[in-house]
């Protein structure tokens, strides 16, 4: 098919109330946008998945790093603040070294140490893209990849201000022969996912979503219901959230057995402050990819 990246992930999470915060249970792949409500999952950087930990650990994780209990979110013997606790992610696909790289990004990005925040990046990176760019409030990790061929991925979202809003990110990690470093960062930069960088079919689905995004936003519910098969049923426009403001894809995999393919798509929509994550499930109408449905 000459589609890059992993097959569909398995649905695996469910929320619980964690001291009046709302705690995504990350089991193993995530992939969000799971189940026949039809409403998208939606989770801020002050709501990390999580897997396991105290009922005070989950309160101070969302927590802005002046906020959190005292001694909380710091394991390292510094006195610094780590914005995100390993604890949460015990026993999933996001490992303590991936955790400890993370940190130690952030927390160099936020101290504005340039050379230390470039030092964490693999060997092969373009210096251009190990320059710090901006701060970070807080975060919270919605998925991580098993790693293959020395390679893992870790989603999630940033809030760059305490009254901001989320902005969806993906981290490329990289093992190399000392540790994990990073490979790469994806930020969303605008209302539209990024088509540099895709080829063949992968670069005829990021621009049937985009499609989807530019109709949206224009309200033209007529090019936006001709994107989908005629039964699906978020074809309408009325059936959507709002314009779209951010927009992010982590990842095209491959189709299933019955050819569907399942894109999750990383967005926050006008007025929110909240990133959403939806499961596009798209498949062939002769030579066109078409959007069979929303989750």
């Amino acid at each position: 098919m000459g589609l890059s990246g992993q097959k569909k992930r398995k649905c695996g999470f469910a929320r619980k109330k964690t001291d009046g915060w709302a705690v995504i249970l990350l089991l193993g792949a995530l992939t969000a946008g799971c189940g026949s409500s039809g409403e998208p999952h939606s989770s801020s950087a002050a709501e990390p998945a999580a897997a396991k930990g105290e009922t005070q650990a989950a309160a101070d994780s969302v927590r802005p790093a002046g906020e959190r209990a005292a001694g909380s979110g710091d394991d390292s013997g510094s006195g610094t603040a780590r914005l995100i606790d390993p604890a949460l992610y015990a026993g999933t696909a996001i490992g303590r070294e991936q955790i400890d790289l993370l940190n130690d990004l952030l927390a160099a990005q936020n101290a504005g140490d340039a050379r230390g925040y470039a030092a964490l990046f693999a060997a092969d990176t373009p210096e251009a893209e190990t320059k710090i760019e901006f701060g970070v409030e807080r975060i919270g990790l919605y998925a991580g990849s098993a790693e293959s061929n020395g390679t893992a991925q870790v989603e999630g979202a940033v809030r760059e201000t305490a009254q901001g809003s989320d902005h969806p990110i993906v981290y490329t990690l990289e093992r190399e022969t000392d540790g994990w470093r990073i490979g790469g960062i994806k930020r969303a930069q605008g209302p539209y996912a990024d088509e540099t960088g895709y080829a063949g079919e992968s670069a005829e689905i990021v621009k049937l979503i985009n499609a989807g995004t530019r109709y949206r936003n224009a309200g033209d519910a007529q090019a936006y219901a001709k994107l989908f098969r005629p039964d699906a049923s978020m074809r309408s426009l009325d059936e959507s959230p709002g314009k779209v403001e951010e927009t992010l894809i982590p990842d095209i995999g491959f189709p299933n057995g019955d050819g569907t393919l399942i894109v999750n798509v990383l967005q926050r929509y006008e007025g929110q402050t909240d990133v959403h994550v939806r499961a596009f499930a798209l498949g062939k109408e002769g030579s066109r990819w078409i959007i069979l449905d929303i989750d």
